[in-house]
């Protein structure tokens, strides 16, 4: 069962319920860095995606309120299946379901979820621009959603102010482009022009789920650094088992080749190495000081 719903998370467009409760118990961990544990925090994700079952179940593990911040609103959003399922595998960690799940989702109506307002709010806004306030957030974190923003610098000053003195915002994303997996380096070769062309705008010719921002894992860490984020972790690789497993299938070709270095955008190349054009992956997790 485990293998067919890893299958479904590489190949589908909607994730299982499975991969959202990896996420949720990853990203706990994060959150621990700065909390003894989730218990009466305010918490916001950037991009839930297809449900926002990673923010239910740290409400029903006793977390005050919930915020799923995103551009696109998916259809399945509040699809009631996927959260039952989630949490009927909760039990397998003791930190959730210390609030009844009755509390978070407090009806169905035609296979819809409808949410407790007080603990879980869906916000169609963009990243640098929640419509929170100052200082009220305890833990923020997103999971492959950082390498599509693209105001990155406004997102993560917006995230600075709406954080919490000692608050923690934790990411990790793949910075590969997502046209082809099996090609991760090709947009860094486009020209600035003809990268916003396929990427950016109304007219764009690629879906926004497709945009991928050329900035390399490094220049993430420069700029929480330059707006005054104290760096907790940093990585350039996968750690865990399940992330480890996605990326030896979708992203078979990590290495950049002499023909592909020379091609990649002089704007991409500058100021990295070439070990770091190269890296695809990041885990970032900041405290704001």
């Amino acid at each position: 069962m485990l293998s067919a719903w890893r299958v479904h998370d590489r190949e589908a467009e909607d994730r299982t319920p499975f991969y959202f409760m990896w996420v949720a118990g990853m990203f706990k961990q994060y959150a621990l860095r700065g909390y003894p544990s989730l218990k009466d925090l305010t918490i916001v994700e950037i991009g839930p995606g297809s449900a926002m079952i990673t923010g239910a179940l740290y409400v029903s593990a006793g977390a005050k309120r919930y915020y799923g911040v995103d551009i696109y609103e998916h259809p399945r959003l509040t699809d009631a299946l996927p959260y039952r399922v989630a949490f009927g595998l909760a039990y397998m960690d003791p930190d959730y379901l210390v609030r009844d799940p009755a509390e978070i989702i407090v009806k169905e109506a035609g296979g819809k979820a409808v949410f407790n307002p007080e603990r879980i709010t869906f916000l169609k806004r963009p990243s640098h621009d929640t419509g929170l306030a100052d200082a009220s957030v305890d833990y923020l974190f997103s999971m492959v959603t950082l390498e599509h923003i693209y105001e990155v610098d406004k997102s993560i000053l917006e995230w600075k102010r709406v954080l919490k003195r000692g608050g923690i915002s934790a990411h990790v994303a793949v910075m590969a482009d997502h046209r082809d997996f099996a090609k991760p380096y090709e947009y860094l070769k486009l020209d600035h022009a003809a990268w916003r062309a396929q990427f950016v705008g109304p007219k764009a010719e690629h879906p926004e789920n497709e945009y991928v921002n050329p900035w390399r894992p490094v220049d993430f860490k420069r700029a929480f650094e330059k707006a005054g984020f104290e760096i907790l972790d940093y990585s350039t690789e996968p750690r865990q088992p399940y992330l480890k497993e996605q990326a030896h299938v979708l992203y078979p070709n990590r290495t950049i080749s002499d023909a592909d270095w020379a091609q990649i955008n002089p704007s991409v190349r500058r100021g990295h190495t070439r070990e770091e054009v190269s890296q695809l992956f990041i885990t970032l997790v900041a405290r704001k000081r």
